[in-house]
């Protein structure tokens, strides 16, 4: 979630808090922050010998937070949370969304025991 990686099937996923990673890079430029200080960048993540580019950009937490901040804003919003899928019949629904105090919103998605697998904030220009 926060420093990302490559997933089972060869692609980059996740990082969503900058500081959190010395080895993601950010190609070419990024957005400038929202009013939360969200912001959404391309990305290229690091396997551990090369780079792999993220299909989608990453949305990334406001720079001056620490790792702790955002995994607590992520929690507060799982609390809260909301389906941002409507359900059809017993369908488990993996796909939350909640806003923090600070104004953020964020997604995330749950496995079906309902752990988050991934959270990330919404750019919101």
């Amino acid at each position: 979630m926060l420093e990302g990686e490559i997933n089972e099937k060869g692609k980059a996923v996740g990082w969503h808090h900058e500081p959190s990673s010395r080895t993601n890079r950010i190609v070419g430029s990024q957005t400038n922050p929202d009013s939360h200080g969200v912001y959404d960048g391309v990305v290229d993540i690091f396997n551990g010998t090369s780079y792999v580019r993220k299909e989608q950009t990453s949305s990334f937490f406001p720079k001056h937070w620490s790792a702790d901040d955002v995994m607590t804003a992520i929690y507060e919003v799982y609390v809260d949370a909301i389906p941002s899928i409507k359900p059809s019949g017993t369908e488990f629904i993996r796909k939350w969304e909640g806003r923090h105090s600070s104004g953020i919103k964020i997604e995330m998605w749950l496995d079906k025991d309902g752990r988050i697998t991934t959270a990330y904030p919404i750019y919101e220009p």
